[in-house]
């Protein structure tokens, strides 16, 4: 087992906040939904699409990427190279070694005009 799936795991916690409060955030792929303030639990190895919408706003989106974490290049240096392999291959496969960025969803819904006649 690598290092970085020993430490840090699959999944990675994300701060999810809107103002005003009580938005609905849907998280893709997957069909995880939750209300703002929220903490959201993802892949750390998947692209996730992160969209915000409460009533009378307009919706916002942003894309969580997976970038290589310290525990990426840690694995590079510090381990023996025979156990080197193994636990690289494992933290790759199973995507202990990324961070999604940005770690924290933070919007300002912006109010839909309403239709005057």
């Amino acid at each position: 087992m690598g290092c970085a799936t020993m430490m840090r795991g699959p999944m990675q916690v994300v701060s999810v906040e809107s103002w005003p409060a009580g938005a609905r955030v849907r998280v893709q792929p997957g069909a995880k939904t939750a209300e703002t303030p929220a903490l959201v639990t993802m892949w750390r190895k998947s692209e996730h699409m992160v969209v915000v919408d409460h009533e009378g706003y307009q919706p916002a989106s942003i894309v969580l990427v997976p970038k290589r974490s310290l525990c990426f290049w840690r694995n590079l240096v510090w381990i023996h190279p025979v156990v080197f392999i193994t636990g690289f291959i494992v933290d790759i496969s199973t995507g202990s070694c990324f961070n999604l960025e940005p770690d924290r969803v933070s919007v300002t819904l912006v109010p839909v005009a309403s239709a005057r006649h």
